[in-house]
């Protein structure tokens, strides 16, 4: 069994789409669906917004014996020293917590700079950042056939979106991350604690520059993470 987290319903209906003989469930408390692509049994959760919504839903597909392949998708917002554009997809390596660390007078000290890791694994401490290592398997070339572009790196999670040029850019500077979403570095700590492969796909549906809702584009931003998602379960050995 393939198991999907998307944010929101809109996200998630793209690739729902997708699905052969797909049918709705609601199993944690949230709207869910059964069917298969690729020959492969897939359930898709929609999760909520936020960092806790996400965590929730993966502890309880963990704790149901769902400790295979995992996957969030949906949108991002890209900043602009990543040169993704809206319509791109977004594949990562990595991801951060957004200011999570400690504020003082002299200056940011990240959990690692505090010494205050957040999870502990086969003796390996973890702070801000957790790892998404399936992700570094995947075949680049075949993911981008299905969308004008696709790109890896690292991630940022944050709980404020980033709604003007200066915001964005700071972030930029100071993680050097291609984008940012809500849910991220929640599930694929859920995911490093349980040992289960995770992996993480947005669209680009906007900058995270000066807000405005006219140049966002969801929709397409769905529908390629959906495309892309649905490439990687083609493709899936396990």
């Amino acid at each position: 069994m393939i198991n999907l987290l998307f944010p929101t319903t809109t996200e998630a209906l793209p690739f729902v789409d997708m699905l052969d003989g797909a049918e709705p469930f609601e199993d944690t408390g949230m709207p869910g669906w059964r069917g298969r692509l690729s020959g492969r049994e897939v359930s898709v959760f929609v999760c909520g917004i936020g960092q806790v919504n996400a965590a929730r839903t993966m502890t309880a597909i963990m704790e149901r014996g769902g400790a295979g392949l995992t996957l969030l998708g949906g949108c991002a917002g890209a900043y602009a020293g990543s040169g993704l554009i809206v319509g791109d997809v977004a594949l990562a390596t990595e991801e951060v917590y957004a200011g999570l660390g400690v504020d003082g007078p002299g200056g940011f000290l990240t959990l690692e700079d505090a010494g205050l890791p957040l999870v502990e694994v086969d003796g390996m401490r973890y702070f801000d950042m957790m790892p998404l290592p399936a992700a570094a398997g995947l075949d680049m070339p075949a993911l981008s056939e299905a969308v004008p572009r696709v790109m890896r790196g690292r991630f940022l999670t944050v709980t404020t979106v980033t709604g003007t040029t200066g915001g964005g850019d700071a972030l930029f500077a100071r993680y050097g991350a291609l984008c940012e979403n809500m849910e991220g570095a929640a599930a694929a700590q859920v995911a490093l604690a349980y040992g289960a492969p995770f992996i993480e796909v947005r669209g680009i549906s906007n900058m995270a520059a000066d807000r405005d809702r006219e140049s966002w584009d969801i929709q397409l931003a769905s529908a390629n993470s959906a495309r892309v998602i649905a490439n990687i379960i083609g493709g899936f050995k396990g």
